[in-house]
């Protein structure tokens, strides 16, 4: 169960965190 919710879980936290990465260089320039 658990092991599928972080299959689900972990891409979707990659793509948010690469967002709010060219968020903050956005933000920077």
């Amino acid at each position: 169960m658990l092991d599928i919710v972080m299959q689900q879980l972990l891409p979707n936290i990659g793509k948010i965190l690469l967002i709010i990465a060219l968020l903050m260089l956005a933000v920077a320039i």
